[in-house]
């Protein structure tokens, strides 16, 4: 059987599934932004999982924003 070769592209861009008011340049910082502003309230950690820290410190720094 002949090898299949596939042509080298790089990566795809990510999609952004989502309002565009949370979009960016960095899909990581868009989809942070996007669950933190717009998902938090059903965001659940199981099984001993701690909260990640960029969420608990997004949660912060969005209640003091809304606090001035």
């Amino acid at each position: 059987m002949d090898e299949i070769v596939f042509p080298v592209r790089g990566l795809t861009p990510f999609a952004l599934v989502m309002p565009e008011q949370y979009k960016s340049e960095d899909a990581i910082a868009s989809y942070r932004n996007f669950y933190l502003q717009d998902k938090s309230r059903f965001a659940r950690w199981a099984h001993e999982r701690p909260m990640p820290d960029w969420f608990r410190e997004g949660l912060t720094a969005c209640r003091n924003s809304n606090l001035t």
